[in-house]
């Protein structure tokens, strides 16, 4: 039986992290997935993602910019799933990715803990 791989990009730095990434590197290690990392993590510029897309099934992507005509360039043609690794997804235009099927992710609630916890700090040094 012939197996689907697919071909992942990843543009986040968490993923290189020993610790932040250890469990998303096993899970997309046990599976069928060609990893690709880029040169360097973003955030990338539209020109920097364009080549990197070509023949990727799927980004794990910083906070790059996905516009319409990085969308629709021939590069992203093989695009399925881009998934943000951190909140919002602000830099994906989304009516276009959803006309073209794209599937969009992204992790909220992440940084629920460290943004409530750096709000309580704020606020002690001020009563100080």
């Amino acid at each position: 039986m012939n197996r689907l791989t697919w071909n992942v990009l990843i543009t986040s730095s968490p993923f290189a992290d020993p610790v932040v990434g250890k469990c998303a590197r096993e899970i997309l290690g046990g599976a069928d997935f060609s990893i690709s990392h880029s040169p360097r993590y973003g955030p990338l510029s539209e020109a920097e993602v364009l080549p990197l897309l070509d023949g990727m099934d799927a980004v794990f992507a910083s906070v790059d910019k996905y516009s319409a005509a990085v969308l629709t360039s021939p590069q992203a043609a093989r695009l399925k799933v881009l998934s943000r690794w951190g909140v919002g997804c602000d830099g994906i235009d989304r009516e276009v990715a959803t006309r073209l099927g794209i599937v969009i992710a992204y992790t909220p609630g992440l940084l629920d803990e460290a943004v409530a916890e750096y709000a309580l700090v704020l606020r002690m040094s001020l009563s100080k």
